[in-house]
């Protein structure tokens, strides 16, 4: 066993060791004042030891000191990165993890039937950070934050990232939910400043109650997610709460996507043709439409699954099936022109010029003939990428259309400066002809203030004759409806055609002829009479 010594043992034991070897140092130099002051020589000794003492004392004082304060900088380094790992940087709130894992936590101890959960999406934030610059669109998130905090200083806060945060408030009634939502939407709408610049949020928030029947984070947020989507679905800067039949929707949607990718690859989907004529009743172009046989369900309306497609990549699948269908339909019908409808999710691809080209040049299709019909709503967004993409196939020879033109209640300005070449006024307009003097005043306008920007006009929805006369008194150049020709499949359009062809020629006298060629039906209807806007 080894026996450690005492301190003070120690020390003497040090000390008897400097006296000995300086005894024995001096007594072999043989000098003689070593006798005489052998005292003082061990006084020195015993002083230089106090000495040293001293010195080692308040060394290993400061150096106790010095690693307490070492110890304690460690200390706030690591509660700082503590909570940089479990903190937003930008907000102050939870970052997404340490969200997680409170929620978790919060809903294995909760009271039954308390509690709602918040999913909030800030509204158009992209737009303040490209305007403004981020050091703005920070400002934005922290002042959504700080409203959040203000109104539930106890619950659970956290960013899950981008422009979106969530709140967790447990043990509180379901009733006072969409309230509080409410609240939270009307502060969010107050101007707030920011370095001298006044600044109004809005956001899309979904609400979840927490059910008994709700086991986990994951499923909490993923209904929270459904009422999202419809606050967005529904214009934005609102409230929703979750509701089983959204869950019954969304296993709806999920079905039609399923079938509908097979159905692309089976070859289930199939166009028809809806002819628009000239005021002489000419036909010089048709729409294309998609169509869905079902092998099992039969006809599925375009209303079912166009939604579902524009939600998925399955819409730039389904555009480009159909463009490149109808280029190669059309080969039978050279002398027309033909409309097909693109949504504004295509347009937001970087490949969809591109896309558009290689069809062409691989159905042999002049660009000439092919008109792309857009949304209004499209037209309208300030999407500078759509508008770039929409200008450089409008370069390379495509037309463009503005299909339900009016639908929207928006201005006329956008058309001075957006690349259009016609606009087809919604058949909510044209149903309406005849009705009353406001509804043929309203039209004739729409007519006059395209004609001014050098646009040709379609009257969509052409169901009666008074409808189509008052159509043409109005001044539009094209016209399109069930009055005309419904949609009809390719063999179909050929023999309408035919027939159109012998009828104009019957009440001509002259021999049956196709229309002419040179598609100029959508070249400018006049040069600008006026400046919009």
């Amino acid at each position: 066993m080894v026996h450690h010594r005492q301190p003070a043992r120690l020390k003497r034991s040090f000390r008897s060791i400097v006296i000995v070897v300086g005894l024995m140092i001096l007594i072999q130099a043989g000098t003689a004042w070593a006798y005489l002051d052998i005292q003082r020589l061990v006084s020195w000794i015993f002083a230089l030891q106090a000495a040293l003492g001293t010195v080692v004392f308040f060394g290993l004082f400061a150096m106790r000191r010095t690693f307490l304060s070492i110890l304690a900088e460690e200390d706030r380094i690591n509660r700082d990165r503590a909570r940089t790992y479990r903190h937003d940087s930008v907000t102050g709130a939870l970052n997404r993890a340490a969200f997680i894992d409170l929620c978790e936590t919060a809903l294995r101890t909760r009271k039954p039937g308390c509690g709602y959960f918040l999913h909030i999406d800030l509204d158009y934030l992209k737009r303040i950070n490209d305007s403004l610059g981020h050091a703005k669109g920070d400002a934005a998130l922290r002042h959504a934050a700080e409203i959040a905090r203000g109104l539930a200083p106890d619950s659970a806060f956290g960013r899950l990232g981008g422009d979106e945060f969530a709140l967790l408030v447990m043990n509180r009634p379901h009733g006072e939910a969409m309230a509080f939502a409410e609240r939270y939407l009307a502060q969010l709408a107050m101007t707030f400043w920011h370095e001298s610049q006044p600044m109004s949020l809005s956001a899309s928030i979904g609400l979840a109650r927490i059910e008994p029947d709700v086991v986990g984070f994951d499923e909490l947020v993923h209904r929270a997610d459904l009422a999202l989507y419809e606050s967005k679905r529904n214009g934005r800067g609102q409230a929703t709460m979750f509701e089983d039949e959204m869950l019954r929707e969304l296993r709806h949607t999920r079905r039609v996507e399923r079938d509908l990718r097979a159905a692309i690859l089976l070859g289930e989907l199939e166009l028809v043709y809806q002819p628009l004529a000239t005021a002489n009743g000419s036909i010089v172009a048709c729409e294309a439409l998609v169509r869905w046989r079902h092998s099992l369900r039969g006809v599925i309306p375009p209303a079912e699954f166009i939604p579902v497609a524009e939600r998925t990549i399955l819409i730039d699948h389904l555009g480009e099936f159909v463009l490149r269908r109808a280029c190669l339909d059309m080969q039978a019908f050279p002398e027309l022109m033909f409309g097909v409808n693109f949504s504004a999710n295509q347009f937001k691809r970087d490949g969809v010029v591109s896309m558009v080209e290689a069809v062409l040049a691989e159905t042999g299709t002049s660009p000439s003939r092919l008109v792309l019909e857009i949304t209004e709503s499209m037209a309208m967004s300030d999407d500078e990428d759509v508008r770039r993409r929409l200008t450089a196939l409008r370069g390379r020879g495509v037309r463009i259309a503005l299909d339900d033109f009016g639908a929207g209640f928006t201005g006329f300005a956008y058309l001075q400066s957006f690349p259009v070449d016609a606009i087809k006024i919604d058949r909510s307009f044209v149903s309406k002809l005849g009705t009353n003097s406001a509804s043929n005043v309203l039209v004739t306008a729409l007519v006059n203030v395209a004609h001014a920007a050098g646009i040709r006009v379609v009257a969509e929805g052409v169901e009666t004759e008074e409808q189509h006369r008052l159509a043409k008194a109005a001044g539009a150049d094209m016209f399109q409806g069930f009055l005309l020709a419904r949609p009809m499949g390719l063999t179909a359009l050929g023999e309408h055609l035919r027939e159109k062809n012998a009828a104009s020629a019957a009440q001509g006298g002259v021999q049956a002829r196709t229309p002419p060629r040179p598609l100029t039906f959508l070249a400018p209807a006049t040069e600008p009479r006026l400046k919009i806007g």
